[in-house]
């Protein structure tokens, strides 16, 4: 069996984490027939973050494009968007966030009316009729309806551009913020953030630009980036040393992460592969990411049916696909406020986050076994002498076979001088081959 053995510091404190949680499609709410995929989410999974987007397509308020700028941004067209069935199914599904003390970032996706692209018939150029479409959203959804927000990203992967939204280079981006600031500031409405620039391509462009325009550092609050694939160290390290002073204090969120497998054939690599990329942006110093998706649906800007879902809902039943096993492994185990916390030494095979309560009275170690063998993982903390005093710590494990398993205590032993498990700083845990595990105070 091999060994190895990680140092865990609770003074040495990294980012701060936010969360987990999902993207998810509104569109389906349907009088809340989505009910059962919602618990599954909120109340098993422990998802808290929801990046919501209600039309799919950046076209709502002229989906055909016939109606041009005057006649789509009327007061009648815009209370007839607001009103229809997909809007409500939008209000209806945040309103349900509202009451479980979620509050969702709402975002914008794909392809804009093609009166406000350019010549090119692909890049945003009509920034001022975009932007009054977006004010317009946000006044329905804070003053009609109510819906408790304040996180708004009002572009998607501009740097594809369609489908995925339209296209728009950094500095584009960058003016239509700023333009956004200013509308936003004319309503007085300072508590509305930006998540930015949500790009396809991990690189530091867009955040470049950003960290460029300072007037713009109160208005940003989270720099979204998305992750499909494995992405080297220096590629993290690039993005974060991009930016500059007055966003320094910006969250970083994955929010898209995942896998784009679509044969349905795969469901245990999906699995491994979305907790190993989750596990690599939280050791790269992100404070929380979102997966695609929450359940499986047809996505509207991608005029087709996707599997990408955590969940298979069909029939009115709710059925956690593996990839939700994996998930909640992190999602249920890393609370928001806990602290990433120095965690040295170990191999390549075993892989681990460390995180701590903001008090200190619980632990959260999640990792990976990559190795065909089981390892006898050993874990010395230091700087956190209560934590294995005041709760034993418990062991949850997903493989190819087992769906988030509980195992018995028994699983433990000391290693260190033959200390008492529940009085000393070590402990010793075999975790089985290939799997993902949790070691955790909580349950």
């Amino acid at each position: 069996m091999k060994s190895t053995v990680y140092t865990i510091n609770g003074n040495l404190k990294e980012q701060k984490m936010s969360g987990f949680g999902v993207n998810i499609n509104s569109k389906y709410w349907g009088n809340g027939k989505l009910l059962p995929v919602m618990e599954f989410l909120v109340d098993d999974l422990g998802a808290v973050l929801y990046r919501v987007d209600v039309y799919g397509k950046s076209n709502w308020i002229d989906e055909t494009g016939r109606l041009g700028k005057e006649k789509a941004l009327s007061r009648e067209n815009l209370d007839y968007v607001y009103t229809n069935p997909v809007s409500q199914s939008g209000w209806a599904m945040m309103r349900y966030l509202n009451e479980k003390g979620i509050e969702p970032y709402i975002t914008c996706s794909g392809d804009v009316p093609r009166w406000m692209l350019g010549g090119d018939g692909a890049t945003l150029t009509d920034y001022e009729s975009f932007c009054e479409m977006l004010i317009s959203f946000i006044d329905w959804a804070r003053n009609k309806e109510k819906i408790r927000f304040s996180l708004f990203g009002p572009l998607n992967e501009t740097d594809l551009g369609s489908p995925e939204g339209p296209a728009l280079d950094p500095s584009g981006y960058v003016k239509i913020c700023e333009m956004l600031d200013c509308m936003l500031k004319e309503k007085g409405w300072d508590d509305i953030k930006f998540v930015v620039a949500e790009q396809a391509s991990f690189n530091p462009d867009y955040i470049k630009a950003f960290s460029s325009c300072e007037s713009l550092a109160s208005r940003v609050a989270v720099f979204g980036m998305h992750m499909y694939g494995e992405i080297p160290k220096e590629q993290f390290d690039d993005v974060r040393e991009s930016i500059s002073e007055p966003y320094k204090d910006k969250l970083l969120w994955m929010s898209e992460y995942g896998d784009l497998d679509q044969t349905g054939e795969k469901e245990w690599y999906v699995a491994w592969k979305s907790a190993e990329r989750a596990i690599a942006f939280m050791n790269a110093g992100f404070n929380g990411g979102m997966q695609w998706d929450a359940f499986d649906n047809f996505h509207d800007h991608d005029g087709a049916w996707t599997i990408y879902g955590l969940i298979r809902y069909a029939r009115h039943v709710a059925t956690p696909k593996k990839r939700y096993y994996g998930a909640r492994q992190l999602y249920r185990f890393i609370k928001p406020g806990f602290f990433k916390v120095s965690a040295t030494g170990g191999q390549k095979e075993c892989q681990i986050a460390a995180f701590i309560s903001h008090d200190g009275k619980d632990v959260t170690i999640a990792g990976m076994n990559h190795s065909s063998a089981p390892c006898e993982l050993c874990l010395r903390f230091v700087n956190l002498p209560l934590i294995l005093s005041r709760s034993g710590l418990n062991l949850y494990v997903t493989t190819e076979k087992d769906n988030c398993v509980r195992h018995p205590e028994t699983s433990f032993y000391s290693k260190f001088g033959g200390a008492d498990v529940t009085k000393g700083n070590s402990v010793t845990v075999c975790v089985p081959p290939e799997s993902i595990f949790t070691l955790t105070t909580l349950i």
